[in-house]
């Protein structure tokens, strides 16, 4: 049965935002400054997201995540928080420098123009440097708070370029092995806009949404130019719901910054 033309017509419209993104490999190649080709890819990335996540969240470039602890991770090229926490930001005349608490943050994105072995492992490092202690208000309704909590911040690795798509597995799955990464730090999905992207089964299990498989979790899902040429529009939606799907666990929980005013008045 075929399935109603509005899908059809939002698969075009996501492959197109696709197609324009792969325009900015053509712009860094002529722009030989690589601290302004890193911001390129940043700032067209961004800009798509922006367009499109729920108001609820606040995106911003460059910038880090602390606890209650006092960890904090490496600089992330790209965060998404949520309405209910503060907005920690400082400017100068040249950029936007963010930061936020792990309880606020629903998603941390790792930008590559080109991903190779060495800038899979780079992202991994980056993301998996986020702390993972978390101290929120929690309430009865609320099944299985821990469960939940492990799903937030999505980490994502996104890449205009990259190695192809039978190469990045191996790779991906010998350095986790090889580091022993908990579960909860590891990247939730990685995506090479136009060829393909890896999505990581969550905690707890899940299904193929094309064959209804059932997916054992931490299992990475490959989804590839040979099994859609809109694969560029299937990311790209992908993408978009994680960070959905992360602000909406985020939303069930309260923030207490009184516990980080503990911490900061001496």
């Amino acid at each position: 049965m075929p399935k109603p033309e509005i899908f059809r017509d939002l698969l075009d419209y996501f492959q197109a935002e696709a197609d324009q993104l792969s325009q900015v490999i053509k712009q860094t190649k002529i722009n030989k400054n690589k601290p302004d080709s890193g911001s390129l890819r940043e700032d067209k990335l961004l800009e798509f997201i922006n367009r499109h996540i729920p108001t609820r969240c606040n995106i911003s470039k460059g910038g880090f995540i602390f606890d209650l602890k006092g960890n904090h991770s490496k600089q992330i090229d790209l965060l998404i928080t949520g309405d209910a926490t503060l907005q920690f930001k400082t400017t100068n005349i040249k950029f936007t420098q963010s930061f936020n608490c792990i309880e606020g943050c629903y998603c941390a994105i790792s930008v590559k123009t080109r991903l190779t072995k060495e800038q899979l492992i780079d992202s991994i490092d980056n993301l998996a440097s986020i702390p993972t202690y978390k101290k929120l208000v929690t309430n009865s309704q609320i099944k299985k708070p821990k469960l939940l909590l492990r799903q937030i911040p999505q980490r994502v690795i996104f890449a205009y370029d990259g190695i192809d798509d039978k190469t990045i597995l191996p790779h991906l799955l010998n350095y986790l092995n090889k580091k022993d990464y908990p579960l909860d730090v590891v990247p939730n999905l990685i995506i090479v806009n136009n060829s393909y992207f890896l999505s990581r089964t969550p905690i707890g299990g899940g299904y193929d949404l094309k064959t209804h498989k059932v997916l054992s979790e931490n299992s990475y899902n490959l989804r590839s130019k040979t099994h859609s040429k809109y694969v560029g529009g299937e990311a790209l939606l992908a993408l978009l719901t994680h960070i959905q799907k992360a602000a909406n666990i985020g939303s069930k929980f309260d923030i207490d910054y009184d516990l980080y005013r503990e911490n900061i008045i001496f």
